[in-house]
């Protein structure tokens, strides 16, 4: 019973008398398991490492205990009683006794699971000084309880405090255990992905490589902990635009877990989002909502409908029917995550603020643009109220906020903000980290506010600026890129330099082809693109030629109802017209 209440469950052992048996690990009497635990544990069983050995030698495995008690509807009375058994073990034993700091620390968990990061917080942190105080910061305990409460401050946003406390912790394992100790490397990649989530991508790249390595060598290519340094490189190369690797890592993760752990486990459920994501990056996006729909379905029937990270699913699958301009679907199930959060989470709450600002999105998308900046603005309070007006949460509804005022035709208020948000990443990230180059991007949507106010020289000086840097980060065919290079060829066509303008737009054409599809929107606009340059420069033919590939294409693609379709029709129409003439003439 003791293994059950620490996390510990016994594995099918046939024959082996050393199995330690939990006889009673599924009684819903909770009050009993933590009776047990006050009358009979001694200090010892805690420091003797014993259940630990037991688990390296494939005895015993984890029970995830936090899950057990929401699966059985048992949280409130969880919660309840730990908070009082917390109270008599610290009145009999004191506050820093093993059993204390034990229940706090599984009290933690519980909050963790259920969303609640700030409750779990305050635990981490008394738990952690406590540690410090007895057993001081050079200690394999103090140590862990550093670095999970580096997890709590990351799940709150707080990214600068996580990242300070999850890399002492590193440090601390590397100082004690060694660098290539199991444990140095399990909290070495979660360092790493803290550092992906901050941007810092190229750090955590050369952390996940040097970590697999030694995890591949020490536990194997399928061993659970090896298989989430996968799927935390999957993240971290998505993260710089290298879509193509990082779908082979998070199918490698996927694969792994769905055999080790089956298909509805949560942590197999997070290695389907990983790849949903990938595939959202790279506009696959109907194979992606279909993942999705099936996370959701498991999560509903697992968790609860309004359990926070049932709510997280709900809002990828928004995100991916707004990436198919869905926009009714996908501002219902906005809705539904942003009003289940604020139930569960409380209207201030970092995951309810998140809602608010992918509703807001959604919005904008159907022109309900007053609804849109009024959400917004809310997120935005409220995340300068939790995290300050600096936090990179904060800064990425005030870049959204600038968008929105964009499209309203508000030029000025709109790049006053992404100004701002600009100066604001500079300051904290540099001028080279991917979120300023998102708000470098965001001058060059400036740019097309200048246009619109006939600031051409400024929008052009813009997009050159735009393109260099990207082409420096990311490289020449990145899709980033080649957005780019198709504004500045836009920006040559205006000022007549036709030259310019064609050797990008075939540069762009062609990438595009290679890494779209020549049916691709993208490509097609492309394609009708150069035929123009190529018409004004005289190239007749071959503009008709290409123009008339754009129109069957797009006639296939985009049916004839369509814009775009409709332009380059009446377009090569004209042209042929014009070309009969000439021909006449002639």
């Amino acid at each position: 019973m003791l293994c059950y209440r620490i996390e510990f469950g016994t594995q099918e052992c046939k024959g082996d008398k050393r199995v330690v048996r939990a006889e009673n690990s599924q009684s819903t009497w909770i009050e009993d398991q933590v009776q047990w635990i006050k009358d009979e544990a001694d200090a010892k069983v805690f420091k003797s490492r014993f259940f630990r050995r037991l688990h390296e030698d494939g005895s015993i495995g984890f029970i995830d205990l936090p899950q057990h008690y929401r699966e059985r509807n048992l949280v409130p009375r969880a919660i309840a009683v730990y908070q009082m058994e917390i109270e008599y073990a610290k009145n009999l034993f004191g506050e820093d006794h093993p059993l204390s700091l034990l229940l706090m620390d599984k009290l933690a968990d519980i909050f963790m699971n259920e969303g609640d990061w700030k409750a779990a917080e305050g635990l981490k942190m008394q738990t952690t000084e406590s540690v410090k105080r007895t057993l001081g910061e050079e200690n394999t305990y103090t140590l862990a309880s550093m670095g999970d409460l580096g997890v709590v401050l990351q799940k709150q946003g707080k990214l600068e405090l996580a990242e300070e406390m999850k890399r002492r912790t590193v440090k601390g394992f590397e100082r004690i255990l060694g660098e290539e100790h199991l444990t140095t490397l399990t909290y070495t990649i979660n360092l790493a992905g803290l550092l992906s989530a901050s941007g810092k991508y190229g750090a955590a790249e050369e952390i996940c490589w040097r970590v697999l390595t030694g995890m591949e060598k020490t536990l194997g290519k399928e061993h659970p902990t090896t298989l989430n340094t996968v799927g935390i490189l999957a993240e971290v190369l998505e993260g710089q635009g290298r879509y193509d690797a990082a779908e082979e890592m998070a199918w490698q993760a996927l694969r792994g877990r769905e055999k080790a752990l089956g298909k509805e486990h949560p942590i197999t459920l997070r290695s389907v989002e990983i790849l949903a994501s990938v595939l959202r990056q790279q506009k696959r996006y109907e194979v992606a909502e279909e993942m999705i729909w099936q996370v959701l379905k498991i999560k509903e029937e697992t968790l609860e409908k309004e359990h926070w990270d049932t709510l997280r699913s709900v809002g990828d699958l928004a995100g991916l029917l707004c990436d198919q301009k869905k926009y009714e679907a996908a501002e219902q199930m906005n809705w539904r995550a942003l009003e289940g959060a604020k139930k569960a989470l409380g209207k201030g709450h970092p995951f309810t603020l998140s809602c608010m600002s992918v509703l807001a999105e959604v919005l904008q998308y159907q022109g309900k643009y007053e609804a849109a900046v009024e959400i917004n603005q809310q997120a935005i309070e409220g995340y300068e109220m939790a995290l300050g007006r600096d936090h990179p949460y904060t800064l990425i509804s005030m870049r959204n906020q600038a968008k929105k005022l964009q499209d309203q035709g508000n030029y000025k208020a709109a790049e006053k903000i992404a100004r701002e948000v600009l100066e604001g990443r500079e300051k904290a990230l540099g001028k080279e980290h991917p979120d300023t180059l998102d708000s470098i991007t965001d001058l060059a949507n400036l740019a097309a506010m200048y246009y619109h106010q006939g600031r051409l020289e400024e929008a052009g000086e813009l997009d050159i600026q735009v393109l260099a840097i990207r082409k420096r980060i990311l490289s020449e065919d990145h899709l980033d890129t080649l957005s780019s290079m198709a504004n500045v060829a836009v920006t040559y066509m205006d000022q007549g330099s036709w030259k310019e303008a064609e050797e990008l737009w075939v540069q762009v054409m062609e990438t595009r082809k290679t890494k779209l599809g020549a049916d691709h929107h993208d490509t097609l606009s492309s394609m009708h693109n150069l035929a123009c340059v190529w018409k004004e420069q005289g190239c007749n033919v071959e503009a008709i030629n290409l123009m008339g590939e754009c129109v069957q294409l797009s006639h296939r693609v985009l049916g004839v109802s369509n814009l775009d379709f409709v332009s380059s029709f009446e377009m090569v129409i004209q042209w042929e017209a014009e070309q009969a003439d000439n021909d006449a003439l002639n």
